[in-house]
């Protein structure tokens, strides 16, 4: 037969194992969640409508992860999310390895691959990069569908296009 385990307090049911395994936390129904996300359910505490998880670190030497796994040893590890108190910085790695992509205490982002493929902009329609300074834009580059690339100079109004050969212009 299938049970359920679950745990209350005087007034409010607060953490069930669902008879699938599913753990809720606040959640009286983690079984019906997305199956690809439903081993552990967290639902909202205090009627605030804010759900979250804390991880915390005993030292500030230390890091807090989540760990992505598909076996034991080497992958129980295979991604990973990790925030290093050492360095402040957070950390994303993919197939086994750490610090694919790497945010740190100054908001830089530094991306990092075993081949040429650095950065890959995709987007049905115009990808473009934008440079901000606060929230004012600065400038831009754009890949056109007909074939070129533009940097766009927004304070200067100034623009340069490469396709087969340079061309610049200044509005």
């Amino acid at each position: 037969g299938s049970s359920t385990l679950i745990f209350s307090d005087r007034e409010n049911e607060r953490l069930r194992i669902a008879s699938n395994g599913s753990v809720g936390v606040n959640v009286t129904d983690p079984q019906q969640y997305d199956q690809a996300a439903r081993a552990f359910v967290v639902g909202e505490v205090d009627g605030y409508g804010h759900t979250g998880m804390t991880i915390r670190s005993n030292g500030t030497d230390k890091q807090g992860a989540i760990y992505f796994a598909d076996g034991t040893g080497s992958s129980s590890y295979r991604g990973r999310i990790e925030y290093n108190h050492n360095g402040d910085t957070l950390n994303f790695g993919t197939s086994g390895g750490g610090g694919k992509v790497q945010i740190d205490t100054n908001g830089t982002l530094t991306i990092s691959h075993s081949n040429d493929k650095k950065l890959v902009l995709s987007g049905s329609n115009e990808p473009y990069i934008r440079f901000q300074e606060g929230s004012t834009d600065k400038a831009f580059i754009q890949w056109n569908p007909a074939g070129y690339l533009t940097i766009f100079n927004q304070e200067d109004s100034a623009s340069l296009f490469l396709k087969d050969d340079l061309e610049f212009s200044k509005d």
